[in-house]
């Protein structure tokens, strides 16, 4: 029917859009800082937003969080209720599990290998849209990183303002130490 061919399209768009996310936190918590700077210095307009976004990773990786997480529930949903119609009060028990795999295969492994072996480029191409989604995201992601903080709190955990709720390069540096572990990276980058 033309409402489940739609509602498969969505999925796929969907799940561009979070393979996009991943892509640019790879990218931007990969790219050699050495050699974004360099062409910051040189006038590269690409570089220099790089090199404002890996300056509050913070945001950026709020940006990221949220934009992804809303993305792969809106997927999970409209595949449930693409699904309900076969298989009724099971709907969830297929469609949870399969977005689960398509996210992990072609949003998340597929990009983030894609990418990180060319993370400057990724990074430059990435970084204006990236920039512009932080922008807008911006007044949630604050509200949401002030309640984090209040949460930690409650827990007797107390973060300095300065001290960074979420941080990319944790991530990143984390997924390429464990890729290399495994021998599927090559070289380290300066990171």
């Amino acid at each position: 029917s033309p409402a489940a061919a739609i509602t498969v399209l969505a999925i796929i768009v969907l799940l561009v859009v979070s393979a996009y996310f991943s892509a640019a936190e790879t990218a931007l918590g990969a790219a050699s800082r050495r050699r974004i700077q360099r062409l910051a210095r040189d006038g590269n307009a690409r570089a220099q937003c790089v090199e404002r976004l890996q300056k509050n990773t913070e945001r950026l990786a709020g940006a990221i969080l949220l934009g992804d997480t809303l993305v792969i529930i809106m997927a999970t949903a409209l595949a449930t209720g693409l699904f309900a119609s076969f298989w009724g009060p099971y709907a969830l028990l297929i469609a949870a599990p399969l977005v689960a795999v398509l996210v992990i295969l072609l949003a998340e492994v597929a990009p983030k290998t894609l990418v990180v072996r060319r993370a400057d480029r990724a990074a430059l191409a990435l970084a204006p849209s990236m920039e512009m989604l932080v922008r807008l995201l911006s007044p949630v992601t604050v509200f949401c990183q002030k309640l984090m903080r209040g949460m930690l709190r409650l827990f007797g955990l107390r973060m300095e303002a300065s001290q960074p709720v979420l941080s990319v390069h944790d991530v990143v540096r984390g997924a390429i130490d464990q890729q290399d572990r495994k021998g599927m990276v090559k070289t380290h980058r300066d990171l």
